[in-house]
């Protein structure tokens, strides 16, 4: 990802403001998910949702697909920062499925996700963590007040046989994402 530029998903906005730091750091969140190689191989695009204003962002995750993922920010508290600017860990709730009954799939796809945001170092590089610096710069760019991301979870639960006509064959899981950010209040 080194020299890479962050290009936000189409959305469908209805209010013409300004976006917020707290909006520019979860498209940011969302398009480095959306664009990480190892995650595109196993969730397709129709697996992959972000409240883009799509018509299906709402629709329970794609059922038809291996792996889906729904990345949806929640609410947090601002703390005052110094006179001029807020300081909040914003937190993201991941939510994933797995067409599976091993739950090693969902724990690796957690894995994977988590991989995003800190990429291996690569010791044949003249910089090995060239990578995780530049997905690092990129939130830092978008607003974030570090670009370092913590995660909890994810809370894992099988399918039922109730829940599913295929006899229970998947595994949800919600983990969640936190991440600092810092909002100007007189840029």
């Amino acid at each position: 990802m080194p020299g890479a530029s962050l290009v936000a998903r189409p959305r469908k906005v209805l209010i013409q403001l300004e976006d917020c730091p707290r909006t520019k750091v979860f498209r940011a969140i969302d398009t480095i998910a959306r664009t990480n190689a190892i995650l595109q191989s196993v969730i397709p695009p129709a697996g992959f949702k972000s409240w883009t204003g799509s018509e299906d962002d709402n629709a329970p995750l794609n059922v038809a697909v291996l792996a889906a993922m729904r990345l949806s920010p929640i609410g947090a508290r601002d703390d005052l920062a110094t006179p001029d600017s807020l300081y909040q860990w914003m937190k993201i709730n991941v939510d994933m499925q797995v067409n599976t009954r091993c739950s090693d799939d969902i724990e690796n796809l957690w894995h994977a996700f988590k991989l995003c945001f800190y990429p291996p170092n690569d010791p044949t590089a003249p910089q090995p963590a060239a990578a995780r610096l530049a997905v690092q710069a990129l939130l830092v760019a978008a607003g974030a007040y570090s670009g370092l991301v913590k995660f909890d979870g994810p809370t894992i639960k099988p399918g039922s046989d109730e829940e599913s006509a295929d006899g229970g064959k998947r595994f949800y899981a919600r983990g969640m994402l936190s991440i600092e950010v810092i909002q100007p209040l007189n840029p």
